[in-house]
């Protein structure tokens, strides 16, 4: 039905993001961000931003904002190449996210690999310490490492299971 369709679609918000991480880059700045609204100027828009792991391997995250909420896509780390000697890791830029410490709902794991779970003890007390969402074996991996860490802050992880609403 085309009078259905076209409704639909007047409801449909578009995102931009306008810059992409650089390969390596010790001072990256967090990606600037342009909504353009394809609707009414009431409605909110959803921010996504990757702060890591676009065109790159490791230092995987990512997240979505709308209104006054912010969720985390993953937290990792990147391992160095040859182009950073002396350099151990390479963590998210998580400035902006830093600032809005108090509007992050959670941060949701994808997978327990170091690319998306290895900034986690050196973040997440800057992000406010959040509750994390993960499956079984990504919350035992994370707390295993953890014990690496006893000066960082204790982890509220939930566990998801195949189906579960967040």
């Amino acid at each position: 039905d085309a009078q259905a369709s076209g409704a639909c679609e007047s409801n449909l918000l578009e995102v931009q993001i306008l810059s992409r991480p650089p390969k390596i880059n010790m001072m990256i700045k967090p990606p600037k961000i342009r909504i353009r609204k394809t609707s009414t100027e009431n409605e909110e828009p959803l921010r996504i931003a990757a702060l890591g792991g676009l065109e790159e391997i490791g230092r995987n995250c990512m997240f979505f904002e709308y209104r006054n909420e912010i969720v985390i896509l993953d937290l990792g780390l990147q391992f160095p190449e040859e182009e950073t000697p002396g350099v151990d890791y390479i963590i998210p830029n998580i400035a902006y996210l830093a600032d809005r410490k108090k509007n992050i709902r959670s941060l949701v794991i994808t997978h327990a690999h170091y690319d998306h779970i290895g900034a986690i003890p050196y973040l997440i007390g800057k992000l406010g310490n959040p509750p994390i969402y993960a499956a079984a074996l990504t919350k035992e991996i994370i707390l295993k490492r953890q014990e690496d860490f006893p000066n960082a802050p204790k982890l509220n992880i939930q566990i998801v299971k195949n189906g579960d609403k967040i």
